[in-house]
Parts: C-alpha cells; sequence; structure tokens
C-alpha cells in the first residue's frame, strides 16, 4: 500500500504540468510560411518561461512524507499553480502553424488540473481506490500532453512539477 501511495504521489507531482500528444497533432517549423517559424519560436519561448516558473513552484512544494494525506495537501495547490498558469498560456496568441496543437496542450493541461482538484478531494476522503482510477487517468493524459508538446517544439511546457 505504501508502495502503491508513493507512487501515485509521484505520479501526481509528475502529472501536474505536462505536454504530449497523439499523430497529427503537431505541425512542422518547416512547413510553416515565411515569418510564421521566428512567431511560432516567440510563443514556444514565452510559453515556456509561464511553464518552467510553474514547474519551479511546483517542485517547490515538495511532500513531506509519501502518504495519502500528502496528496490531499499538495494537490489543491499544485492545481491553483496550474490554474493559475493556463491563465496566462490562454493569453498568448499561437501562429496558424501549431494553433491546433497549441489548443491541444491547453486542453490537457487543463484536464490534468481538473483531475488534481478531484483527486485532492479522493485523497481528503481517503478513496483510495478512486485515487488510484484518477492517477492512472492522468498518467495517460501527460503522456499524450508530454509528446505532442515536445512534437511541437516546448520545452519546460512538456514537462510536470
Amino acid at each position: 500500500m505504501r508502495a502503491f501511495l508513493a507512487l501515485t504521489l509521484t505520479a501526481t507531482v509528475l502529472v501536474v504540468a505536462g505536454c504530449g500528444g497523439a499523430s497529427g497533432d503537431s505541425a512542422s517549423i518547416a512547413s510553416a510560411p515565411l515569418g510564421e517559424s521566428s512567431t511560432q519560436a516567440s510563443l514556444i519561448t514565452r510559453a515556456d518561461v509561464i511553464c518552467k516558473r510553474l514547474n519551479v513552484k511546483i517542485a517547490s512544494a515538495k511532500p513531506k512524507n509519501q502518504g495519502i494525506r500528502e496528496i490531499a495537501r499538495l494537490s489543491p495547490i499544485h492545481a491553483r499553480l496550474e490554474q493559475a498558469a493556463l491563465a496566462e498560456l490562454d493569453k498568448l496568441t499561437p501562429p496558424s502553424a501549431i494553433a491546433t496543437s497549441w489548443r491541444r496542450i491547453i486542453a490537457y493541461r487543463r484536464a490534468l488540473a481538473e483531475e488534481l482538484v478531484k483527486l485532492g478531494r479522493y485523497a481528503q476522503a481517503n478513496n483510495v481506490s478512486a485515487v488510484r482510477a484518477l492517477a492512472a487517468s492522468k498518467r495517460r493524459t501527460h503522456k499524450r500532453l508530454l509528446t505532442l508538446a515536445l512534437r511541437t517544439g516546448f520545452k519546460a511546457c512538456s514537462l510536470v512539477g
């Protein structure tokens, strides 16, 4: 049981800020119209600054132990941090070459933030089976987010925590 909780907490911390994706989600810089690639690079740089700041804040809220109470304590904190970063990321306007990927990245991050809120509630209720199921769902979403973000060119936004 302790190993499961340790794994769940670790997965939760790692999933807070991820990226990734499915095939067909990314656009190539090489295929972007003249001028698009510099706009794309600018968006990626600006977004990665926001994500890096988020990742540092999440990393600073380290668990005191590997128990479900720590999941209950940290999940709401991480969710608020992610939601604040999402508010900043939502203000960025992507170039057309990566607009679809950008919208998916934001949607994945939003889903992860919403799942963090649920995870905190389940942990507070000591509902281990719900925590386990949600952690599995979060891992799948994070994997998609990670793949898409890396394929699109993001670095910090491809990481969680």
